[in-house]
């Protein structure tokens, strides 16, 4: 999957939503959209990523500038993953809409999210509950 993200520039949806992808496969894709930063539409939502998956996309989607929305339902990112996940939306302009929700996030992570938010005017939706549909 991660060769076919990196070379096919015309994709406007990835939907891997239930794959078990784990965090081994989340690095692979992060590596692919550091390469391939045309896809506005990125669902990875429960693939169970953890925080190392979590941080490897952080890293790769900070300079991204055609990624709209990022699903990350269910992924058990944790706060750390949040954390950089969050540091990402600080310097991300172009994201409008994220899910972290079902991720075992506490209000640590939450403050870390919402001093992100105040500096990202781009974000428009955004979901962190713990309990929402698996959609």
């Amino acid at each position: 999957m991660s060769k076919l993200l990196k070379k096919n520039t015309t994709l406007i949806e990835v939907n891997l939503y239930d794959n078990k992808i784990g965090p081994e496969g989340a690095k692979c894709l992060a590596e692919a959209v550091k390469i391939n930063k045309n896809i506005p539409h990125f669902n990875i939502g429960y693939n169970n990523i953890g925080p190392q998956g979590a941080l490897a996309l952080a890293e790769a989607l900070e300079d991204n500038t055609k990624l709209q929305e990022l699903n990350l339902y269910g992924n058990n990112i944790k706060d750390s993953g949040l954390r950089a996940l969050a540091s990402m939306l600080e310097k991300n302009t172009t994201l409008r809409e994220v899910n972290f929700s079902r991720n075992g996030i506490s209000d640590s992570g939450v403050k870390s999210l919402m001093m992100a938010l105040e500096i990202n005017s781009s974000i428009r939706r955004f979901n962190i509950s713990s309990k929402s549909s698996r959609n």
